[in-house]
């Protein structure tokens, strides 16, 4: 670790005293804040209606959330860029009263955000709470397949997967592929429990189900996310942002696939400038964006080029150097982290951007970071790096063990965490699914290195590199995306391998091909139907 000021200790004790207070106040903040949405008990009504057999009344229900964001015929995606213009007349983001009411940024209060402007919502519905979703979580079984999409993917040669995220609400999934296309899947009936089969060809007998909504941008896609607080019921919620090379930073609507609204980060000479990675704000106010050796953060209800310009590395001080490429947010302590192709991680303060302090120890460029539920914990991981590192965020600097996988690649492999913060989950470069217990003690080494987590599980989910992998939100059900660059003659890449490129690396021999979105159920076996 090192620190932005050589000799300047006061960071690492304001950054304690910082922490060691909101850790303090967790559990009763948790408390007020925490309140079930109308999706949360939407599920709750349908996992308590499979329990007591009654399939009649679960099955409309499921028909009704399927039909909330499936796109009419009318409307059709937008190519990635041409209507530009015309929204940018507009100034503002169409189609979204709430966010042209939302106020200045601000991410220390409690105020609410633009998804609680409404007290009128469905009021039979129910859901599990989270601590009981956490309790049907199985790991010590194989997952049970109970979707597999693959026919879309597979109509372009080539066309592998770049990860998948599941939408806040947890009614859909997003994902990237080569095509330079974000498909959305709603959530298939099988995720409730009912008509799950362990049999893979019987799966794939099913009617495959199809993307409701395709959104086609015109360069290759770096990096994408949902708006943090979407929401099925309130419309004007649902959105999601995008960046892809040489075009400004899109936002899309999940409904319809228009174009809501676009942020043009420009350069000292007037030049578009596009953003290696993005992240919303936890209340979804700020937008942050990263670039070489600088952050930029938007307004989202402010579309246009203004900005706040936040340096990573100035002139004549330490600082974070190389491309930013991720972020986690974490607003209970009031900072949040930032990833870079420069092998290093730091953390800055919410209120003024000031990095705190540099976490370095990744052998390769970080491509993914993520906070504990408790916030005392930050994972990083980085392409063609083996380590997922577990960094103790109450002692800036101290690794508490490390979780081995493999990604020899450039290529962005993400992992993810259950809710409760006990189990870590990532893929691996031979298409198996690996997973550590992090209540579990970690191995003690003897030769001065970190402390190593053996995984408790592993499963064989795909039969290609596995780079995305997504816990749902409120359900037993695990996603996972795999796919990669093949070369066509041995020996050669066709991608740079500098730690500052953005590509994916070309592969050194072919590989079995799996371009594929399966969905996994991680239900009890007695359970699952």
């Amino acid at each position: 670790m090192s620190l932005p000021d050589v000799g300047d200790t006061g960071h690492r004790d304001a950054l304690s005293e910082t922490i060691s207070k909101y850790l303090a106040e967790e559990s009763e903040r948790q408390k007020v804040e925490r309140s079930p949405g109308p999706a949360e008990k939407h599920l709750a009504v349908m996992q308590a209606e499979e329990e007591s057999s009654v399939m009649a009344g679960v099955g409309e229900v499921v028909d009704h959330v399927e039909g909330k964001l499936k796109v009419p015929s009318s409307h059709g995606p937008t190519d990635g860029g041409n209507d530009v213009d015309q929204v940018e007349r507009e100034q503002k983001v169409a189609g979204s009263p709430e966010l042209d009411r939302m106020e200045e940024p601000d991410d220390h209060g409690n105020t609410d955000d633009i998804a609680m402007v409404t007290e009128t919502k469905p009021a039979d519905i129910g859901m599990e709470t989270e601590e009981e979703n956490n309790q049907s979580l199985c790991f010590s079984q194989e997952p049970v397949l109970i979707a597999k999409m693959s026919s879309e993917f597979n109509k372009v040669k080539g066309n592998f997967l770049k990860g998948c995220k599941w939408s806040p609400d947890g009614l859909c999934i997003l994902t990237n592929s080569e095509d330079q296309t974000l498909r959305l899947f709603n959530l298939p009936p099988q995720a409730y429990g009912a008509n799950t089969s362990a049999d893979d060809e019987n799966v794939g007998q099913e009617r495959e189900p199809d993307s409701v909504l395709q959104i086609q941008e015109g360069e290759l896609i770096y990096d994408y996310c949902w708006y943090p607080k979407m929401d099925s019921y309130l419309p004007e919620t649902c959105c999601l942002a995008s960046t892809s090379r040489d075009h400004p930073i899109h936002l899309w609507d999940a409904f319809t696939g228009k174009l809501r609204g676009t942020y043009k980060p420009m350069n000292s000479v007037d030049e578009l400038t596009t953003p290696h990675s993005l992240c919303f704000s936890k209340n979804g106010r700020r937008l942050f964006c990263g670039f070489n050796k600088t952050i930029r953060i938007f307004y989202t209800d402010r579309p246009g080029s203004q900005c706040e310009v936040v340096p990573t590395k100035k002139k004549n001080m330490n600082g974070q150097t190389g491309i930013i490429s991720c972020f986690a947010m974490a607003p209970e302590i009031k900072m949040y982290a930032a990833g870079s192709y420069s092998k290093s991680v730091g953390l800055y303060t919410n209120d003024n951007n000031n990095l705190v302090c540099l976490l370095e120890g990744q052998s390769g460029g970080v491509t993914h970071l993520m906070f504990s539920s408790d916030m005392n914990r930050l994972y990083s991981g980085g392409r063609m790096d083996q380590e997922i590192l577990c960094w103790d965020v109450r002692k800036p600097g101290q690794i508490l063990y490390t979780a081995l996988r493999e990604v020899s690649t450039h290529q962005r492999v993400y992992f993810d965490i259950d809710s409760t913060g006990q189990y870590l989950v990532s893929g691996n470069l031979n298409g198996s699914v690996s997973i550590w217990d992090t209540s579990q003690p970690p191995t003690s080494s003897m030769d001065d290195t970190d402390p190593i987590l053996l995984p408790c599980y592993k499963y064989k989910a795909h039969d290609d590199c596995i780079n995305g992998i997504s816990l749902h939100p409120h359900l037993p059900v695990m996603a996972t995306a795999s796919g990669q660059r093949q070369l066509k003659y041995l020996g050669k890449s066709l991608t740079g391998t500098s730690d500052d490129d953005d590509s994916d690396e070309e592969m050194d021999s072919p590989r079995p091909t799996d371009h594929s979105l399966k969905l996994w159920s991680l239900r009890p076996r007695t359970s699952v139907r």
